[in-house]
C-alpha cells in the first residue's frame, strides 16, 4: 500500500479538508491489516511508524490550533474564546479544548525550537506538554530557556533519549535550578490545592481527590504496609486491595481510640435493628453445638459432616467411626443463612437510613457493641441499657493471643488488621466463649459471610491439637496455595505448634530471624482494646 500526494502546501480551507480526507481513507485501509500475524521485526517497525504518525498529528493539531487561535476566522460565528470555538467543532471536553490552545500558545510564545521539533516529529506530545507545564511559568524559566548551554536546546536533547517519566523529574529539577523561589511557591501553593471528595451513589460512594507530591508519597507507603505481601491465591486487584487497605487504616484508626479521646462517644459506624430483626437473623444463622459432634449443626439445621485426619467423616456411622482419637472438637462457625427466616424481614439501617443486607448486619455482628433502647407506644423512651460489647477485653486477647494473626488458609495479617469470627452463641445459650471464635482480617472475615463459609474446628494427636477447617456451601474445603517447592496443598491452617505457626513450617535451615524481629514462640503485642 502506498500513497501518493502532492507536495504543495495547500492554500485553501477546501484544499486541506480534501488532503485530510485522503489521510483518512488511508489510515482506514492500514487499520485492517493483518496485525496479529507479525512476527517481532516488523511488530518494532510498526510501533515506530504509528508513534511517528502520531507525533505528525500531534504536531498537525499544534500548528492548526495555534494558526486558527492567531486568525479571526473562529470568531465571526460569536465564539466567546477559541476553546469554546474548538469544543463545538471537535465535541471535546472545555478543559482538553483550552489545554490544547494553551500549550500552543506557550510553544509559539516561549518555545519555538519545541515547535520545529514538533512539525519534524522529533518530540513526543507528552514531552511538550511536560515543557510547557514546568518550564515556562515564570520570567526566570523564560529567560533561562534562551542558554545556549543549559536552556530549550538541553532540554530538547533529553527529551529525544528520555521517557516521559525521567523527563518530567529532569525538567523539574532543571526549573527548581534556574528559579528556587518560584519552585517554594508552587509547594506552598500545593499544600492548599490537597482535596478529597466522597460522593454518596445508588450502590456505594465515590472516591476521588487529590494530593500534593509528599502527601502522595505517605499515603501510598501506609497503603503498601498495609498490603504487604499479597498471597499467592488473591485473586483481588490492586486497586481492589488498595481500597480494601484504605478501609482497613480507618478501622484501625478508629478501634485505636486517638480519634476525640475526651469525646463521650468516639468516632464509630452506627447502625440499628429492631428486635424482631435480630431474632429473626438469628433464627436464619440457627447453628449451635449440642452435646458434641454428633450433634453439630450447620445454619440451615442439618448434620455438618465432620472431617478427621484421614479425610473421612467422623460421628455415628460414619466410615471412620470407631477407634478415631483425632475426630473433630465439636466447634462449628457457621455464615450461612436460611432465607426462609428473613422473608418479609425489614432490614436493620446505618445512621443515615441506608438499609444493611442480612448477611452484611451478620458480619457487623461478630464485633460489635450492642446499646438497648426500649421505646414505649408514644414513641418515648421507657429503657436505655448501657452498651455491652459481645466479648470482654480479656476475651478477645485470649482469642488473639492463641491464633496470632489471621486464620483462613494462606493468610498472615497481624491481629490489628482484623476481628473475631464466632457463633452467636450468646443468644441462644446465655453465654459466648473463646472456644467459638476465631481471629479473621476484616477481608476475610467480610469473605466468610460473603460466601457462607462454615468453619469447624478439628483436633488431632495426643496433645489434642486444633486447626480451623474451612468449608463452602457445597462441602468444598477452601485450602493454602503452597509457597513454592513445596509439593501439594496446605489443609487449613495445620495444627499449631508452640509456637503459633503451622506445625513444620519456619525459616529455611541455616537463617534466623530477622533482625529486630521478636523472638519464637512469643506472640505479636495486642493493641490496646477499649474496655
Amino acid at each position: 500500500m502506498s500513497l501518493t500526494t502532492d507536495t504543495s502546501i495547500p492554500a485553501t480551507g477546501e484544499h486541506i479538508t480534501e488532503r485530510l480526507a485522503g489521510v483518512r481513507a488511508e489510515l482506514e485501509t492500514i487499520a485492517r491489516a493483518p496485525f496479529a500475524q507479525l512476527g517481532h521485526e516488523a511488530a518494532c517497525q510498526v510501533a515506530t511508524g504509528i508513534e511517528q504518525l502520531t507525533r505528525g498529528m500531534e504536531g498537525l493539531q499544534a500548528a492548526a490550533v495555534g494558526g486558527l487561535a492567531a486568525g479571526s476566522g473562529w470568531a465571526a460565528s460569536g465564539y466567546q474564546s477559541f476553546p469554546v470555538f474548538w469544543s463545538a467543532h471537535t465535541h471535546r471536553r472545555k478543559s482538553t479544548s483550552r489545554a490544547s490552545w494553551h500549550q500552543a500558545r506557550e510553544v509559539a510564545d516561549h518555545l519555538p525550537l519545541t515547535g520545529q521539533a514538533i512539525q519534524a516529529g522529533q518530540i513526543g506530545g507528552e514531552h511538550v506538554k511536560v515543557l510547557t507545564r514546568f518550564a515556562t511559568k515564570t520570567q526566570a524559566l523564560r529567560e533561562q530557556l534562551a542558554d545556549a548551554e543549559m536552556g530549550e536546546s538541553f532540554l530538547l536533547a533529553q527529551a529525544a533519549r528520555l521517557p516521559v517519566e525521567l523527563y518530567s523529574r529532569l525538567v523539574k529539577e532543571w526549573a527548581i535550578q534556574a528559579d528556587p523561589e518560584s519552585a517554594d511557591r508552587g509547594w506552598r501553593e500545593e499544600g492548599t490545592r490537597a482535596e478529597v471528595f466522597l460522593s454518596h451513589v445508588m450502590d456505594g460512594a465515590d472516591l476521588r481527590g487529590w494530593l500534593g507530591t509528599e502527601d502522595a508519597l505517605v499515603f501510598e507507603e501506609a497503603l503498601r504496609a498495609v498490603i504487604g505481601t499479597p498471597a499467592a491465591d488473591d485473586e483481588r486487584t490492586l486497586p481492589q486491595r488498595r481500597a480494601d487497605a484504605l478501609v482497613q487504616l480507618c478501622r484501625s484508626y478508629l478501634d485505636s481510640g486517638q480519634g476525640q479521646a475526651s469525646a463521650r462517644i468516639r468516632p464509630h459506624i452506627a447502625l440499628t435493628v429492631d428486635y424482631p430483626t435480630l431474632a429473626a437473623l438469628l433464627a436464619a444463622i440457627g447453628a449451635r453445638a449440642e452435646g458434641g459432634p454428633a450433634t453439630a449443626r450447620d445454619a440451615f439445621g442439618l448434620p455438618v459432616p465432620l472431617v478427621n485426619d484421614s479425610g473421612g467423616q467422623s460421628g455415628p456411622g460414619g466410615p471412620n467411626d470407631a477407634g478415631n482419637d483425632a475426630g473433630c472438637a465439636g466447634v462449628v462457625i457457621p455464615a450461612g443463612l436460611d432465607y426462609e427466616f428473613l422473608r418479609g424481614v425489614a432490614p436493620a439501617t446505618f445512621a443515615d437510613g441506608t438499609p444493611i443486607p442480612h448477611g452484611q448486619l451478620a458480619k457487623l455482628l461478630c464485633d460489635g457493641e450492642f446499646h438497648r433502647v426500649i421505646f414505649g407506644p408514644e414513641g418515648e423512651i421507657l429503657d436505655s441499657g448501657r452498651t455491652q460489647r459481645l466479648f470482654t477485653p480479656g476475651q478477645t486477647r485470649a482469642v488473639l493471643a492463641r491464633d496470632r494473626h489471621c486464620q483462613y488458609p494462606g493468610c498472615s495479617s497481624p491481629p490489628w488488621q482484623g476481628e473475631i469470627h464466632h457463633s452467636i452463641w450468646w443468644y441462644h445459650q446465655g453465654r459466648t466463649s473463646t472456644e467459638n471464635a476465631i481471629l479473621l482480617c476484616w477481608y476475610h472475615h467480610t469473605y466468610v459471610h460473603q460466601h457462607h463459609l462454615t468453619i469447624t474446628q478439628r483436633t488431632r494427636g495426643p496433645d489434642k491439637r486444633s486447626e480451623w477447617i474451612f468449608t463452602d456451601s457445597d462441602g468444598r474445603q477452601r485450602k493454602a496455595t503452597p509457597p513454592p517447592g513445596q509439593d501439594g496443598p496446605v489443609e487449613g491452617t495445620g495444627p499449631r505448634g508452640q509456637n503459633g505457626q503451622p506445625e513444620g513450617t519456619g525459616p529455611p535451615e541455616g537463617t534466623g530471624p530477622p533482625e529486630g524481629s521478636k523472638p519464637p514462640g512469643r506472640p505479636p503485642p495486642v493493641p490496646p482494646l477499649r474496655e
